[in-house]
C-alpha cells in the first residue's frame, strides 16, 4: 500500500468510501468534495494498493481562511484560502480498519502542512470520532459552534503543528 495524492481516476473509489464511512450524515456530492481538492491538491491523499489499485482510504484537506469551519454540502467559496489547514474528511474502508492507515495519512499531511508553513490544523469530529483525533494531539475548541450540517455531536477540534507530530 502507498499514500499518493488524489488523481481524477480516484473519485469513484472516494465516493464509494464516503458511502461506507458515514452513517449519521448524508454523503456529499462529487462537486463539493472536488472543490477541496481543487483548492489544495497537494493536501489530498488516497491509500492505494499498488498491485490491485484498490483504494483503502482517503484524506481531503484544504487551506481555509476562517475560524468557522466550512459548511458541508457546499463547494468552497472563492477566495477562501487562508493560513489554517482544515481537514475536511478522513475515511478508511472497514476492510482496512485497525492497520494505522488514518494515522499514517495524518502523519503525511502534517509533514506537508509544516513544509507549507501552516501552524495549526482544524477539523470537525463527527460520529463520535473525537477519541481518534485526541490521540493525534487534537483538542476541542470549546468556544466554537459547528454548523448543524455536521450532524449531532459534531465537535470542532484543533491541533498546533509546532508541538505535535504523528508517527507514521
Amino acid at each position: 500500500m502507498s499514500i499518493t495524492t488524489v488523481r481524477e481516476a480516484h473519485w469513484p473509489a472516494i465516493l464509494r468510501l464516503q458511502d461506507e464511512a458515514y452513517s449519521e450524515i448524508e454523503p456529499e456530492p462529487l462537486q463539493v468534495l472536488q472543490s477541496k481538492w481543487h483548492q489544495s491538491p497537494d493536501l489530498c491523499f488516497v491509500y492505494e494498493d499498488m498491485q490491485s489499485q484498490d483504494i483503502g482510504a482517503y484524506l481531503l484537506a484544504h487551506a481555509w481562511h476562517s475560524p468557522v469551519p466550512p459548511k458541508l454540502y457546499s463547494p468552497l467559496p472563492p477566495a477562501s484560502e487562508g493560513d489554517c489547514l482544515f481537514v475536511h474528511d478522513l475515511a478508511v474502508s472497514p476492510r482496512y480498519a485497525g492497520q494505522g492507515i488514518g494515522q499514517k495519512m495524518m502523519a503525511q499531511l502534517m509533514q506537508r502542512a509544516r513544509a507549507a508553513d501552516f501552524d495549526h490544523i482544524r477539523l470537525v469530529s463527527v460520529q463520535d470520532s473525537s477519541p481518534f483525533w485526541a490521540k493525534m494531539g487534537f483538542k476541542s475548541a470549546s468556544q466554537a459552534s459547528v454548523d448543524d450540517s455536521y450532524g449531532p455531536g459534531a465537535v470542532l477540534m484543533t491541533c498546533a503543528l509546532a508541538t505535535q507530530s504523528v508517527a507514521a
